[in-house]
């Protein structure tokens, strides 16, 4: 198995560092002052981040896809094609101004000091991230895949980690799932009145029935579903960072091969693609742990393939026109509304996409040993809303 370079591992720390918490990072001080600190280069960096976090906080138009790389689609005009697979328009925009959302990735909350964790922290901490990726992705589009550095990769794969986590639809996962569990996970579904008299006593309050009342309604309102409980606005922008370390290690171990294509390739709001392949369900969105492919369009004439096993030689062969096709419309697919092309291109828009289902998720609780609860969830793709799905892409990948 490919060891992971030291290269992804330092790039890996910098967000999970600051993860941690203030308390944490006060408790390692020495208790003498007279005692000298040396501070760590991750500690350096997360020092300068926060600071220039603090600083650069005006945009408020915040890239779901970086700017950096959807400029790899426009041409001499300096513009892309940008089509909406909800409204079914298509627009000319430049690469600055495609996939925005206003404060998508904005740190605000009560229980947040924004001294410590500013407001505008992931927003620079994904710029640094894409400042990294883009000399290694010209790096691999100038030497394939076999002839950049270990740190090229890391890098990429951090990018690729962040760019799978950051985006609506795995926001969506996440409130999804957590309205979906909420009445099984919280145990005051189920309390008795007795049951809450011994809470109320536990917690030093006073038991009254109009106290009783609430939390018997809060109840009700748990398990038929008009109250549910969702993360805040800053936890959905905040986990996903440590999720994106998880997937970028995934897709560092992968095989990767660098196909060149005709330029037709498009790219989306969700640009990294798990493909499951045969055998699989065609209505569920594949795990980038377990998918036997995952692609990346790098530029309109490049494709990123990230295979889980050595691909065999006729793996390798170039995509024919209709193959390319399929991994258009798999992009198209799995855009949670954007996909971007070259100017004057509405390929996108050919494509028979169904609209995203209602829900993104389906759990199930299932009972296992010593009757134990299991909650088991599966995340939909739109493909979840047509009873005639399209075959896989590129079907010799899998055979």
């Amino acid at each position: 198995m490919t060891t992971i370079p030291k290269g992804l591992h330092e790039s890996a720390e910098l967000p999970k560092r600051y993860a941690q918490s203030m308390e944490e990072k006060l408790s390692s001080q020495p208790s003498s002052p007279d005692v000298p600190v040396a501070e760590l280069p991750e500690d350096s960096f997360l020092r300068e981040l926060v600071e220039r976090s603090r600083t650069n906080d005006a945009a408020r138009k915040h890239h779901v896809v970086p700017n950096s790389y959807l400029r790899r689609w426009s041409g001499p005009t300096h513009r892309v094609q940008v089509s909406d697979l909800n409204t079914g328009k298509s627009y000319v925009t430049s690469p600055g101004n495609a996939a925005r959302v206003t404060d998508f990735y904005l740190l605000e909350s009560p229980d947040l000091d924004p001294d410590e964790i500013p407001p505008a922290f992931v927003e620079n901490l994904l710029a640094l991230i894409e400042g990294r990726a883009v000399p290694a992705l010209d790096t691999l589009l100038a030497h394939s895949a076999d002839g950049m550095s270990g740190q090229d990769k890391a890098d990429i794969s951090v990018f690729l980690g962040f760019q799978l986590a950051r985006g609506q639809q795995t926001r969506e996962m996440i409130q999804q799932l957590a309205a979906d569990i909420s009445p099984h996970l919280h145990s005051v579904t189920n309390m008795t009145e007795d049951g809450i008299k011994a809470l109320l006593a536990s917690k030093k309050i006073p038991f009254t029935e109009q106290i009783l009342t609430e939390v018997t309604d809060f109840q009700k309102g748990l398990q038929d579903g008009s109250i549910v409980m969702l993360p805040q606005q800053a936890a959905l922008v905040g986990m996903p960072i440590s999720m994106a370390m998880e997937l970028a290690e995934h897709l560092y171990i992968r095989h990767w091969v660098l196909f060149r294509t005709r330029p037709i390739l498009f790219t989306s709001d969700e640009p990294v693609v798990a493909i499951g392949g045969p055998g699989r369900p065609r209505n569920r969105r594949a795990g980038i742990g377990t998918a036997p492919v995952v692609v990346f369009p790098i530029a309109p004439d490049a494709l990123l393939v990230m295979f889980s096993n050595e691909p065999r030689p006729e793996y390798l062969e170039d995509l024919t026109l209709i193959e390319l096709a399929e991994v258009n419309r798999e992009t198209a697919a799995s855009a949670s509304r954007w996909v971007i092309d070259r100017e004057g291109r509405k390929a996108a828009l050919a494509f028979d996409i169904p609209p995203w289902p209602d829900s993104v998720t389906s759990v199930e609780e299932q009972t296992i040993e010593n009757g134990n609860k299991l909650m088991h969830g599966t995340w939909l793709n739109r493909w979840a809303g047509t009873d005639s799905p399209p075959p896989w892409p590129v079907l010799r990948w899998f055979q």
